[in-house]
């Protein structure tokens, strides 16, 4: 085309053409493709998929984003067939690393790495990927404050999955004015705000927690996050907080040692640095707490030594909670069979007791604790 003449008809539309495809393009977000991926990977109950329909992100953008544009075309290339995949397993890591690299400053990013972080902590059949998924969480959780990692309450019923989808029903229902598909009222936002309340207010398992943030946080992405839809928002944020809680309690339970040992350093993630004395007493009190759990206890508090003050309700006073800690140190070191840990425990006591000695001798810590335990502890309560 010369200098001056004017574009063709053309090329304009080739440049329109690019212009709708670009767009289409930008709301592609790589977190989609990530959880479209493992969606494939996954059947229900979490066990791995042989064979998947799996997508890179340009592949993905036609299929899931183009082709709906098309109408009637779209049906050659919207589909795809599975094919074999030869490790599972492997291909499951290999995205949740890809999850765990996302910018969770933006809010649907972490929603989605939160959701399915969740998930697969607890329903992976592969130990390695409930590890990594643990880190992922703890990761993802990063901005959201502190957050204890506790079960569903037992002390009221559980939502069911009726419950949960009813609730949600409503939910959807009472945000189409905010989609354009219906008139915003005075009703219309009382109604959004009392389906949001019902959905917060509902006693949530992991399951329920995350059926309810794949839910809220679509509608959320396509409403927005502020103005008429921040209460859409601000429930998200509250299911993230309770799927991150649920996942790393249940965690904390796995039967593998390698993934309560994650569990315990995404708790100390998202809870502080306080959460490791409960997990020191607990782990210490019973015989069948894993050797690699407790190692990883005393690396923690090595790092950031004893905890001095707990915030959570019941807490003993800090003089107390620290004699608590070294007594369940010295438990460890001489009442566990595994040579490593009692080792690990001697070194973590000359470290934190303040003591002086720094030996790995068990007589030298039997006549220490006999000396140490005989002094009064100040603000102690009383039987």
């Amino acid at each position: 085309m010369r200098p001056g003449t004017p574009p063709s008809r053309h090329f304009r539309a080739l440049v329109a053409c690019g212009l709708v495809l670009l767009c289409a393009l930008a709301s592609c977000r790589a977190v989609d493709v990530r959880a479209y991926n493992l969606d494939e990977l996954h059947a229900a109950d979490g066990h791995h998929h042989y064979s998947a329909a799996l997508e890179g992100s340009l592949e993905y953008w036609f299929r899931h984003v183009v082709a709906p544009m098309l109408g009637p075309a779209q049906s050659a290339i919207g589909k795809k067939s599975k094919k074999a995949v030869k490790d599972p397993a492997q291909t499951c890591l290999e995205e949740l690393l890809a999850l765990g690299k996302l910018d969770i400053t933006e809010r649907y990013n972490r929603a989605r790495a939160i959701q399915w972080s969740s998930r697969l902590c607890v329903d992976d059949p592969s130990l390695l990927s409930r590890e990594r998924a643990l880190y992922v969480l703890a990761r993802a959780a990063a901005p959201l404050g502190r957050i204890l990692p506790v079960p569903a309450d037992k002390q009221k019923p559980v939502a069911n999955p009726d419950a949960v989808s009813s609730a949600l029903g409503s939910l959807v229902a009472a945000s189409r004015p905010l989609l354009g598909l219906g008139e915003w009222t005075a009703t219309a936002e009382a109604e959004l705000a009392g389906a949001v309340e019902l959905v917060g207010a509902l006693n949530l398992d992991l399951d329920g927690a995350r059926r309810a943030l794949d839910v809220a946080c679509g509608l959320a992405q396509r409403a927005g996050w502020e103005g008429r839809g921040r209460g859409l928002g601000e429930l998200v944020t509250l299911l993230e907080r309770t799927c991150v809680s649920r996942g790393i309690a249940h965690g904390l339970a796995d039967e593998a040692p390698r993934t309560q040992a994650a569990a315990v350093e995404a708790a100390e993630s998202v809870a502080g640095h306080g959460v490791l004395a409960g997990l020191l007493l607990q782990g210490a009190q019973r015989a069948s707490t894993p050797p690699l759990v407790l190692e990883r206890i005393l690396e923690r508090l090595a790092a950031g030594g004893l905890v001095r003050e707990s915030p959570e309700p019941g807490a003993p006073p800090p003089a107390q909670l620290v004699q608590e800690q070294l007594q369940a140190l010295y438990q460890i070191a001489l009442g566990r069979d595994e040579s490593e840990l009692r080792v690990a425990a001697m070194s973590t006591l000359s470290a934190l007791s303040g003591s002086g000695l720094h030996s790995l001798r068990e007589e030298d810590w039997q006549e220490w604790w006999l000396l140490y335990s005989a002094r009064p502890v100040q603000g102690a309560r009383g039987p």
